[in-house]
């Protein structure tokens, strides 16, 4: 007589009312979690450097916004006067009431969106997904909304690129030795007029502000 070998049953699926959950990856609910702000895991420190960051950044941007982003200047030489004074002192609504007045839509369009409403819409989008709950922003849906934050957030640099072609297009030098030259009786450098454009205080904390927005995410 030929013993035959016993046969067991396959093993049971770990199940979970219904749906077979998979042992690799426990299933729980994110809805019973508090937020990023209140979450245990997240240290102290963090609870209040991550508001004031958001505050200090959107302080930044306001500064930017009401300040004067550049200095327009005019040098004038003739013999040996040597006259230099301020032509205009914009700032980014005055520009914006200038391109409206032009009806320079296009431009008012871009400039009012990207220089001024993403940047404090990026922020509290930020300032939101730190204080919402799991049950209402899961985790996965969050890192994929903060990555779509992370590459809009590339926007806010248009402003400033903006800024800087614009120094780069108003600035020009004309002098009697190299564009008059059919004055020939007249020295060289006797007439000289130079305009040039600085940036100014409000310029360099729209820089620091749209950097600070893109460290966070």
């Amino acid at each position: 007589h030929t013993p035959q070998a016993v046969q067991y049953p396959p093993p049971a699926p770990v199940t979970n009312g219904d749906s077979t959950e998979s042992l690799a990856r426990p299933n729980f609910d994110q809805s019973r979690l508090p937020c990023m702000a209140s979450h245990p895991v997240t240290r102290f420190w963090m609870r209040i450097a991550v508001p004031c960051y958001l505050l200090a950044n959107i302080f930044l941007f306001a500064s930017s916004n009401f300040g004067y982003s550049n200095e327009t200047f005019v040098k004038f030489i003739f013999a040996d006067m040597d006259l230099q004074f301020v032509i205009e002192r914009p700032t980014i609504t005055s520009a914006l009431r200038d391109m409206r007045e032009a009806d320079a839509w296009a431009l008012f369009v871009s400039i009012l969106i990207v220089g001024i409403i993403w940047p404090y819409t990026k922020l509290f989008l930020l300032g939101v997904c730190w204080f919402i709950p799991p049950k209402w922003m899961g985790y996965e849906r969050r890192g994929k909304f903060l990555e779509v934050l992370d590459l809009l957030g590339k926007w806010a640099y248009g402003d400033m690129f903006l800024m800087v072609f614009m120094m780069v297009g108003f600035s020009f030098n004309i002098s009697n030795s190299n564009d008059w030259k059919v004055l020939k009786m007249l020295p060289d450098d006797f007439l000289d007029i130079q305009m040039f454009v600085k940036p100014a205080f409000s310029f360099f904390t729209f820089v620091i502000a749209a950097f600070m927005s893109q460290v966070l995410p």
